[in-house]
């Protein structure tokens, strides 16, 4: 997970952020790789993609991977306060 967080802080290439942001959506189905993306700061880049993409592709494995997070129960309120829904 910190190596696919790291490509999201600091690539600016729509390809792999598309991709990272595609993995982490598929581990984002597991409540510890979940966990584990919140304790990395997932949030913040994934919310900033959302915000700032016009790539569909990328916009959709952005969206996929925040639907993902929340998901858990337990992880809904840092989706909430990392500004990917609306309060």
């Amino acid at each position: 997970v910190p190596p696919l967080v790291a490509l999201l802080a600091r690539s600016r290439d729509t390809a792999v952020l598309g991709n990272a942001s595609g993995a982490l959506g598929i581990l984002a189905l597991s409540p510890g790789s979940a966990r584990a993306m919140a304790a990395e700061g997932a949030l913040p880049p994934l919310v900033r993609l959302l915000e700032r993409s016009r790539d569909a592709t990328l916009l959709g494995n952005v969206a996929a991977a925040i639907r993902n997070l929340a998901r858990h129960a337990e992880m809904r309120r840092d989706v909430c306060d990392a500004g990917a829904l609306p309060p």
